[in-house]
């Protein structure tokens, strides 16, 4: 990819490259900022000690050793998962407004693109580019260059979503408005002020979704990339929208911290899709584009400057998956 200024310029007018040497955030003592250090102290230790035992998708690794990995959350040891959702909080304290945070507004970049980011060819190349907006951000706000979004496999944990690990108090916390996990007691600005909020569509469960089988299929045996877009978005991807609920299941799904991860998750089964058979499909791309006209790689991600051809490779924006 060249190296156009403006590449990584997004609506908070920032550029990925100028978190490198930007200065650390200072830590203010809010109630559930503190709630967060003790938890993450606590509880975070299990990570080292989570079993590998389900089936996953293969990972693909690094072919670039300027690459930086994210890796799976399970994956991650404490100071990795510490770094991340730490400079997540970093952009819930940074305040645009009296009561606009930095990511609440880059979460309004979802409600107000819904049109572009969803039900068209699109979707995938979006995500990926508003993915790489907060990663920017992370590392703009905490200094550090190596933060990466970490993924959510949520085909691993398909049968009995619930139980996932995510949903304990060392991560994400659990059902109803989020009073566990590290981000206990947020408050997402839109569409207003309000707890944020899961509302697991069995009641204290979630209903199955599509198992690592299904998805290794639909990597493996589809050639169209209308086709594959198609099945990734209306299967698991909005399976976990939807299970969920809450905020995850409108078009404020970003209010929740857990959407990074679960979008993540899709855009490593593109990555993966279009390295499958020795690469064919890394350059296909087609359909239809958010004005129903054909989908070609010119067309831009609004609201950035990028095209979807900027957006194709995965390692030529600096990451892969591991």
């Amino acid at each position: 990819m060249n190296d156009r200024g403006s590449l990584w310029r997004g609506p908070l007018g920032h550029r990925c490259r100028a978190s490198i040497g930007a200065p650390k955030v200072r830590v203010s003592p809010h109630s559930w900022e503190n709630l967060t250090m003790r938890r993450t102290l606590q509880a975070l230790s299990i990570l080292t000690s989570l079993a590998l035992a389900a089936p996953c998708l293969a990972a693909t690794p690094c072919q670039r050793p300027a690459s930086l990995p994210r890796k799976e959350f399970r994956q991650l040891t404490p100071a990795e998962w510490t770094a991340f959702s730490n400079a997540v909080l970093a952009l819930k304290r940074e305040m645009r407004s009296e009561t606009i945070s930095t990511y609440d507004v880059l979460a309004k970049v979802l409600m107000d693109n819904g049109r572009s980011a969803q039900g068209n060819a699109s979707f995938l190349p979006w995500h990926r580019r508003y993915l790489k907006e907060l990663e920017s951000n992370l590392r703009r706000v905490s200094g550090n260059a190596a933060i990466t979004i970490p993924y959510w496999d949520t085909e691993r944990d398909s049968q009995v979503p619930s139980a996932s690990p995510l949903f304990t108090n060392a991560f994400m916390g659990g059902n109803g408005p989020v009073s566990t996990g590290v981000f206990a007691g947020w408050r997402p600005a839109y569409p207003s002020a309000h707890p944020l909020l899961r509302q697991f569509d069995n009641g204290s469960g979630i209903s199955a979704w599509q198992s690592v089988e299904v998805v290794r299929s639909i990597v493996s045996t589809t050639t169209s990339y209308d086709v594959f877009r198609t099945r990734v978005e209306s299967g698991n991807h909005a399976r976990v929208h939807t299970g969920i609920g809450g905020d995850m299941a409108g078009t404020q799904a970003a209010n929740d911290p857990i959407f990074w991860l679960a979008e993540a998750n899709t855009d490593r089964i593109w990555d993966q899709w279009q390295k499958a058979n020795r690469g064919v499909n890394a350059s296909k791309y087609g359909g239809r584009n958010a004005t129903a006209a054909t989908a070609a790689l010119t067309d831009r991600l609004n609201p950035w400057a990028n095209t979807v051809a900027d957006v194709m490779a995965a390692e030529n924006l600096g990451y892969c998956y591991q």
